[in-house]
This record gives C-alpha cells, structure tokens and sequence, in this order.
C-alpha cells in the first residue's frame, strides 16, 4: 500500500470514528472529506484538531452521564441510610440496616464491606475481614459532633481474584462523611429520646411514690393521666380510668362541683377546696382538691392539673380533738364541781354542827309554846270571855306554829343534806345490789307518782357493786324526784339496769318525757344551790348529792335533754 492509500484508510478510519457521534449524516460526507484531506495537507491538520474536540467532546459527554448515574445512587444511598435510622427500630436492628444500606451508594456495592465502631461496639458486614486482608483498600470517616467523639465508619473494597481493589472517588469519600454525620444526629437523638424516657420514668415515679393522687385532665375532663394513689382514690385500675371523662368515675354532686369549679377558674388560679363523701361500706371520706388551670395561646382552656389529698385521717382526728377538749371541758368541770363540794362538805359540817343547837332550842321552845296556847286557850274558855280580837288570836295562833314547825323541819332537812355531803358513808360500806337500791327507791316514790304517770321497770340481772346501798338508794330518790315533777299534768318515767361486760360497768338509766333542761342550765345541774325550780320549791342541793355519792362510789352521771321531750340521766357505777 502506497502512502497516500495508507494516509486515505487511516483517516476514514477516523472520520468514521470521530465523526459519527459528533456530526449526524457523517457516512455520507466520509469520501469527500478523506478526498479534501489528501489533496490539501493544511486540511489534514484543521482535521487532526477536529478530530481531539470531537473526541474530548464525546468524552466528557460520557464522563456527564456517568456522573448523573453516581449522584442518582449516592443519594438514593442517603435516602435509604436516612430512612434506616428514622425508623425507630431498636438499635442493633437500626445498625444493621445501615450497614446494609449503605454499600449501595458505591461504584461496586457486591465488593463493599462496612464496619461501624460506637462506644465501644463494632458493627460490621460479614466479609469485612476479607476486605482488610492484603490489598485491600479502604476509606474512613469519625463520627463525631464537634470536638465529642462517638466512634468512625469505615469502608473498604474487597479484592478481586488478582489482589486488587478499586480506588475510592471523592464522591464516595464524600458520601461516607455524609453517612456518619447522620450517624451523629441519630445518636444525638437517640440519647435525648432515652434521656427524655428516662426523665419521664423517673418523673412517673416520683408522682407514684407522692402522697397524693395527681392527674391532668383534657379540657372536657377526660383523663390524660393518673398516678397510682389517684387510681387508689378512685379504687379502679389505670385502664378503666384514663381516658375516661372524671364526671364519669366519681359521684354526681362531687361532679357537680368540679364543672363549677373549672368553669370559674381563671389563669393563674389555684382552686383548692373540700369534698365530702361516703365510701362504699358507709365510713366518711374527705378530699382536698387543689387544682390548676392550663390555657393554649389563644386564652382557651386546654386541661386541667389537679392534685387530690385524702385528709379523712386528719379529719377524724380533729373530731377526737374536739370531743377530748370536750370530755376534758367536761372533766374539769366536774373537779371543779367536786372541789366546791368538798369546800361546801367541809363547811356544811360545820354549819350544821352550829346550827343543831339553836334548832334544838327552837324545837323545843316551840313545842312548850304549843303547850302554853293550849292552856291559855282551856282559861279562856273557862272564864267565859268573849272578844273577837282574842277569838282571831286563839284560831290563828294553831296555824302559825304549824308553819313555824314546818320551817323548823325544812331547815332540819337541809342540815342533814348538807351533813350528807360531807359524810362519806363508811358505814354501810360494802358489797350492794344496785337493784335492790332501786327498788327501795321506787317503793318510797311510787305513791307520790300515782294518778300522775306511767312508770315503766326494765331490770336486769347484775353483779355486785362495792358502795353504800343507802346511799345509792337516796341517788335515785333524787333522780325520781326530779323526773316526777318535770312530768307535768301526766308522762312517763322509765328506770333500767344492765351490765356493759366490755366496760366492767353496771349501768342505771333514769329517763322521763317531761319539760326538758334549758341548754343553758346543762352545764350547772349538778352545782351546789343551783336549781331551776321555783323559789321555794327546791335548795338546789339534790343533783350535787347525786353527783357526790355516784364519784364517792367511783362512778359517772351523764344527762341528755331536749327541752320539750325529756331528759334522761345515765349512771355507770364500777361492778
């Protein structure tokens, strides 16, 4: 071959090869321009430029496209990391589905080997110590968030049969970096998902441990949450409670209350109140409600914080406070009363003691004047005078001496009954039948009651007490006494005994259906010369013997009145 044929076949040769993707219809003009190359050599060299832009043009062009494709798959690639790790799959399964993933956002992904280290663990691929072996290449990248560590990515070629392993590009250097920076936002999130659950856990249990029953309530009183001494408050489990409206699970007016509570709440408010109820076996039940509103930006109520106490305890032991300060009222009244008394013990034996000797004189000197007026009045008769002055005189005097000792024998009765106070009755010491004392004191009183009343007798069997059966006896002459005269026109008046075998006492029950005890006079009955009687119908000394005698025998006397239904007096005497 010629050179010109050799210069002829090389350049179609060419033409047809540098041409065809460059130019369209380059076939057809192939002849012509071999023909023009070889009859004019500057030609040949614009052809040899034509020829390197046609072919760096197709280059590139191919470069381009092949770029396109590797952009496509590294971000397909971070697709799918992104959606491994926002998965919200348990750790390791997170781990290996990023392994997993991530060898196909590089140029060979069935060569790729991946190994992840963080906190001290390795994740990696099943090959990746085939791929570290000798001529193996691989890139790597720390995973870290500023200047805090949390551990490095690695990846790594496996070689081929020859040893070799492709280069890494900086697309994928690139993309490996990529890859672990959204290793490190997992991991920050993680860590604040398990901080927040932890928070959470440890504040779910602090409200469990409180002493009170916390829940948060939507706006329309359903329940959001409840701790577990609210649930115990409510006596029902957490499943049949939360989510369930409150005006549901407690009782109608409690429910009542809280709509109008809520409703008058204001921002800022802290509504605290009482509620009153009755648990199922009837036993009383106090809560404290403290609760607080929860407004959104728009001013509208969104819920409902409320924290209930039981304060049922503190309740009932306020109750016992008041009734001991009562019974404490009562019991310094009572020593009150008995050192008065004992005062009036002390004095009344010495009064009586004075007073005897007068009396006796009187007594005596009233009975001799009797004697005198009946004379004077026998000489009267006997001389034959007549005056009407003398006559008024010899009828009245008779009256006046009746009244004189009638006095006389008021005075001899108050004298005994204050001699009565101050004598403790050693004599007739001993082992008494309560019952026989308050048949002995019905046998005097009954007579007096007849065509008055109705007396009713309710004794039971009973044991001994130690005491003065006498003076027993004169306690509820005392209280008969006082039951007949409360009667008015006609009523009734009931005496019972019986033994109160858990308390060791006998008790005797004294009640009528009269007039009542004013209020007012309750506390003052059983004070020395204290009566509400009319003046001169009694010397206020009874009830204070009664009282004496039954605290003498290591007793108590209890009285309930009613003005207008009755009074009923309680006596519990040691057996």
């Amino acid at each position: 071959m010629t050179q010109s044929s050799r210069y002829r076949s090389a350049l179609r040769i060419v033409a047809s090869g540098a041409w065809a993707w460059p130019l369209s219809g380059a076939a057809a003009v192939q002849d012509s321009a071999v023909a023009a190359v070889l009859s004019h050599p500057e030609a040949m060299l614009a052809l040899v430029a034509v020829m390197v832009v046609a072919g760096t043009g197709w280059w590139w062009h191919r470069r381009r496209r092949a770029g396109a494709g590797d952009r496509v798959r590294e971000l397909n690639c971070l697709y799918a990391t992104a959606a491994a790790l926002t998965a919200g799959a348990p750790r390791k399964q997170t781990l290996e589905a990023l392994l997993a993933a991530l060898p196909d956002g590089f140029s060979e992904p069935s060569r790729v080997e991946v190994r992840l280290s963080l906190d001290g663990e390795e994740h990696q691929t099943a090959g990746w110590r085939d791929a570290t072996g000798d001529g193996g290449a691989f890139i790597g990248a720390d995973v870290k968030a500023g200047d805090t560590p949390f551990g490095r990515l690695e990846v790594a070629y496996r070689p081929d049969r020859r040893g070799r392993s492709p280069a890494f590009r900086a697309e994928e250097t690139w993309l490996l970096e990529s890859v672990a920076q959204q290793v490190v936002v997992y991991l920050e999130r993680d860590r604040a998902r398990q901080a927040l659950r932890r928070s959470k856990t440890r504040l779910r249990q602090l409200m469990d441990t409180a002493t009170e029953g916390i829940c948060h309530l939507r706006a329309d009183g359903r329940v959001r949450y409840a701790n577990r001494l609210f649930l115990e408050l409510l006596e029902a489990p957490a499943c049949d409670v939360v989510g369930r409206s409150i005006y549901e699970l407690v009782p109608a007016d409690i429910a009542q209350r809280l709509r109008e509570g809520f409703r008058q709440g204001r921002r800022g408010d802290t509504l605290r109140y009482e509620l009153y109820t009755e648990r199922v076996e009837g036993q009383p039940h106090w809560l404290l409600v403290s609760a607080s509103m929860e407004y959104d930006d728009n001013g509208s109520l969104a819920g409902v914080f409320a924290m209930v106490t039981d304060i049922t305890e503190q309740k009932l032991a306020t109750q016992r406070a008041e009734e001991a300060c009562e019974r404490l009222e009562a019991l310094q009244g009572r020593m009150m009363r008995t050192e008065k008394l004992a005062s009036i013990g002390q004095l009344a034996a010495g009064v009586a003691h004075e007073i005897n000797n007068p009396l006796a004189y009187v007594k005596s000197n009233l009975g001799t004047l009797r004697e005198y007026l009946r004379y004077l009045t026998d000489a009267v008769t006997a001389a034959g005078v007549v005056d009407e002055q003398l006559d008024f005189v010899r009828d009245d005097l008779p009256e006046l001496l009746d009244e004189c000792e009638d006095g006389l024998r008021r005075v001899t009765t108050i004298i005994a009954t204050l001699k009565g106070l101050a004598r403790d009755g050693a004599g007739d010491w001993g082992a008494t039948d309560v019952n026989e004392a308050v048949t002995d004191a019905l046998r005097i009183v009954s007579p007096s009651l007849s065509g008055r009343g109705e007396l009713t007798r309710e004794l039971s069997q009973l044991p001994s007490v130690e005491g003065s059966s006498s003076q027993l006896a004169q306690v509820f002459v005392n209280l008969l006494t006082n039951a007949m005269k409360a009667l008015g026109d006609w009523g009734r008046i009931r005496v019972a005994t019986w033994y109160d075998a858990s308390a060791g006492y006998v008790m005797v029950e004294v009640a009528d259906n009269g007039e009542g005890i004013p209020k007012e006079a309750l506390n003052r009955i059983f004070d020395p010369f204290y009566t509400t009687a009319n003046a001169g119908e009694g010397t206020g000394l009874g009830l204070a013997m009664v009282h004496t005698i039954i605290e003498r025998h290591g007793g108590s006397i209890d009285v309930a009145s009613e003005p207008g239904q009755g009074t009923t007096f309680r006596l519990a005497l040691p057996a």
